[in-house]
């Protein structure tokens, strides 16, 4: 006799379900599925369109960098999470890492708690 598995929620379109296998878990159909993973896809590249156009808008010149605080950005409605790359860096001696990250041709990188932003020449 097969177990009847408990009906959940689908993280796309809400509707209640029973899921057929164990593994289906998250999305009721193929469909929702798609189309979910086509949403995340979206959100992330709007995001990263967004953080570039605030970027431009400081007019940093090129050559030359900004600092900015976390609370200064985070009042642009600056979103960190949406980035093209990310890159670790070693710094003072090899004792300790850094993080850059890359928002197409401007890069962030925050040493001490002060954020430097500059334009990729």
């Amino acid at each position: 006799m097969p177990i009847e598995l408990d009906k959940i929620v689908c993280s796309f379109c809400k509707e209640l379900y029973r899921p057929k296998t164990r593994a289906q878990t998250k999305y009721c159909s193929k469909k929702c599925q798609n189309d979910g993973g086509n949403k995340t896809k979206r959100d992330r590249r709007d995001g990263l369109k967004r953080n570039v156009a605030i970027l431009k808008d400081l007019k940093i010149p090129r050559g030359e960098s900004k600092q900015l605080t976390q609370e200064e950005l985070v009042g642009l409605s600056f979103k960190g999470q949406f980035y093209s790359k990310k890159e670790s860096v070693w710094l003072e001696g090899m004792k300790a890492t850094a993080t850059k990250f890359y928002y197409e041709y401007f890069v962030i990188s925050n040493q001490g708690g002060v954020i430097t932003i500059y334009e990729l020449i």
